[in-house]
């Protein structure tokens, strides 16, 4: 008796176990479905991701004119062509966007939330550009009308995508709508040979203090601060950062630094120097010595030049530690070269230019052909170091601290005269853009934007 009720219970048991396999089979047949739909609705959204990203890119890329004087209307039409180039399981992509500045494809201002806007996107149809000199960071990111960025969508809803399996719950396809943020900023790398001459400049020559702005016409030099003090404004540099041409470390460049030989190379006259391409926040070599050597080649590349007083692209480094090996990049500057000191003599300027309106004593406009004494060096015990300083004070030369020799009535900081020295203004016109965005400003846009969503 026993045994027969054992038996019944067995048979009972073999009847739920037969439910629950095939719950079981019905619930991972439901999941396999699931994940080849979400795979597939995967692959047709990073399509269409692709071509909004495309879009973005290349509208960014376009967004200025070549010289970056001026906004590019037709960066909207080159953004929609890169995506509607694109397509989504064999499917054209959407984009809706005929002209103008509204619908699919838009130029505007993006803001990384540093001041009192958001993070975001903020469409703008603006055509002028805004100084990139005398404001902060901070404020070129809060202001609307700063336009550094395009925004494209890419859609498939005339054609949504197909469902394979989510049809039986009654979802025959699915829409989807993506979109992307390009941005252009301020130049982070500096292509091949596009850095004129093995010369770092500190950004602490550039600017007062950390986050001010950069102020162009403030001349700065390279060799030690005024009255000789240890505050480099800027160093020597072999442009060495242990980099393979995809920014990847293969060599320590603080390990020793460089030294005369390697950095004499790129400035010989007339030589097409091998200028690497630069990468942002990456340390590269510098030297804080005087190269004689160097100093001289350089000098006499510049001096028949001299008188057209020439414009250099340099790379920004931090020289916050005082560095003597190597300092991180931070970006880049135009500076324009005002004068070379080789031996003492004061008066061993160059002819005025019209770099900036000079004034006489009255106030009036007048033009110096030569740099005589002016009438306030009559009287003065060292006629021609007077003679500097109204040189130096023209250009408003300010060395990198007080200098104790400053005369009355002169700027503290005015330049002190140094021999083998370069004298040099932080530039003060628009600029061709140069390398991918990612650097601080310091006047140069980038030409290659970066997608910020």
């Amino acid at each position: 008796m026993k045994k027969q009720f054992l038996l019944s219970k067995l048979d009972d048991q073999k009847g739920v176990s037969a439910v629950i396999i095939a719950i079981c089979l019905i619930m991972l047949i439901g999941f396999i479905a699931l994940s080849i739909d979400i795979g597939h609705l995967m692959v047709a959204r990073n399509e269409l991701q692709n071509a909004a990203d495309a879009g973005a890119l290349a509208g960014a890329a376009e967004l200025y004119t070549d010289d970056g004087k001026a906004i590019n209307t037709n960066a909207n039409q080159i953004g929609f062509d890169a995506a509607v180039a694109n397509f989504s399981e064999q499917f054209p992509v959407e984009v809706n966007w005929t002209d103008g500045n509204s619908g699919d494809v838009q130029r505007g201002h993006w803001s990384f939330g540093l001041g009192i806007l958001p993070r975001g996107f903020t469409p703008n149809d603006s055509t002028a550009t805004v100084a990139l000199w005398g404001v902060t960071t901070v404020e070129l990111d809060e202001n609307p009308n700063f336009i550094n960025a395009v925004r494209v969508r890419a859609r498939r809803q005339n054609i949504p995508i197909a469902s394979f399996f989510a049809r039986i719950f009654g979802h025959d396809s699915f829409e989807m709508v993506t979109d992307a943020v390009a941005y252009i900023g301020f130049a982070g790398t500096l292509k091949p040979a596009t850095a004129h001459a093995p010369i770092a400049i500190c950004e602490q020559a550039l600017r007062e203090n950390p986050g001010d702005p950069y102020e162009c016409n403030e001349g700065r030099f390279i060799n030690d601060a005024a009255g000789g003090q240890d505050e480099e404004t800027a160093l020597w540099t072999s442009m060495d950062q242990g980099l393979d041409n995809d920014g990847k470390l293969v060599s320590d460049p603080c390990s020793g630094g460089t030294n005369a030989s390697e950095v004499k190379k790129l400035v010989e006259c007339g030589a097409e120097a091998p200028h690497p391409m630069l990468w942002l926040d990456k340390d590269m070599t510098v030297n804080n010595g005087q190269m004689d050597s160097v100093f001289n080649e350089f000098y006499k590349c510049w001096e028949p030049n001299k008188a057209d007083f020439p414009s250099l692209v340099l790379p920004v480094v931090d020289c916050v530690d005082d560095p003597t090996t190597c300092a991180p990049l931070v970006g880049a500057v135009e500076v324009t070269i005002v004068h070379i000191t080789q031996n003492p003599n004061y008066r061993d300027l160059p002819e005025h230019k019209n770099l900036y309106t000079y004034k006489d004593e009255g106030g009036n406009p007048a033009t110096i052909p030569a740099w005589d004494p002016p009438p306030s060096c009559s009287s003065d015990p060292e006629p021609d170091k007077c003679v500097w300083y109204d040189f130096a004070d023209h250009y408003n030369l300010k060395g990198a601290d007080v200098n104790p020799d400053a005369p009355p009535g002169y700027d503290p900081k005015i330049a002190a005269y140094q021999q083998k020295t370069i004298f040099f203004l932080p530039s003060c016109k628009d600029h061709i853009p140069q390398g991918v965005t990612g650097g601080e400003n310091f006047g140069i846009l980038a030409e290659i934007p970066v997608l910020v969503e």
